[in-house]
């Protein structure tokens, strides 16, 4: 009987249709996106299942990358992996015969000796959990010693990848080696954790 009563029943219940109404349009969305989504990756999946090439291609990519982290320096700190690589090259001095030699790791974003510069990791694409490990090798220059230690070094069961190499004709020659090697580091902790 009172007016006002049934005008403000009429407003709840036409707050409540409306309410509704963009509910439903904001559930009909997210179905419609879920809808591309999964008929975009339908697409994909039929795609890929149409070239079975692409299989193989990624078993030979997976047994190279296994083939290639076996060459890494798996050490717990980056300190143990320095301190391996020292040795290791140090061990390959000695067996080849190298004099004077000298080994000095860097950090990774250490520019290099004066007038060479190095390549910044900044660009590299470094895998999570691999650290670059760069040095340099100071040694008196001896032709048929460095062809060997350039073999063991490079035969090894390490890889070193050389970024620069100087020599200086003075008495005695000097060579210096500005070197990098990948290193698996797992005992080191996750920054944001």
């Amino acid at each position: 009987n009172n007016p006002r009563l049934r005008i403000g029943l009429v407003v709840i219940v036409a707050i409540f249709w409306f309410y509704e109404i963009l509910e439903l349009r904001d559930r009909d969305a997210i179905a419609s996106q879920s809808a591309v989504e999964q008929s975009r990756q339908i697409a994909r999946l039929e795609r890929q299942g149409a070239q079975q090439e692409w299989l193989q291609v990624a078993r030979v990519a997976a047994g190279r990358r296994s083939e290639a982290e076996k060459t890494l320096w798996s050490k717990d700190t980056i300190g143990s992996a320095n301190a391996a690589l020292q040795d290791w090259l140090q061990e390959k001095a000695k067996q080849s015969g190298i004099a004077k030699f000298q080994i000095n790791l860097t950090d990774a974003d250490d520019a290099g000796p004066i007038g060479l510069n190095s390549f910044s990791d900044k660009s590299d694409n470094i895998p999570v959990g691999i650290k670059k490990i760069r040095g340099r090798l100071n040694f008196d220059f001896d032709g048929a010693s460095f062809d060997k230690f350039m073999s063991g070094i490079t035969a090894g069961e390490h890889r070193i990848f050389i970024e620069n190499l100087l020599v200086r004709n003075i008495n005695p020659a000097r060579a210096e080696i500005q070197f990098f090697s990948l290193a698996r580091i797992s005992g080191e902790k996750k920054s944001g954790s």
